[in-house]
């Protein structure tokens, strides 16, 4: 019989949602280098895509 030295279980969008925590720490980090540029609406409809895109727009 093996013995399983680690298991790896992905909590974000199964137990969790995290997207909230997410977009406040986007908010907050873009209110302090680009203020203005964006409100929390904003980054949740933009939620998943990266950063680059995001900021070159």
């Amino acid at each position: 019989m093996r013995q399983i030295n680690c298991f790896l279980f992905d909590l974000d969008g199964t137990l969790l949602d995290s997207r909230d925590s997410v977009i406040d720490a986007v908010y907050h980090t873009s209110e302090k280098y680009f203020p203005g540029m964006f409100d929390r609406y904003d980054l949740l409809q933009r939620y998943g895509e990266c950063k680059r895109q995001i900021l070159h727009t």
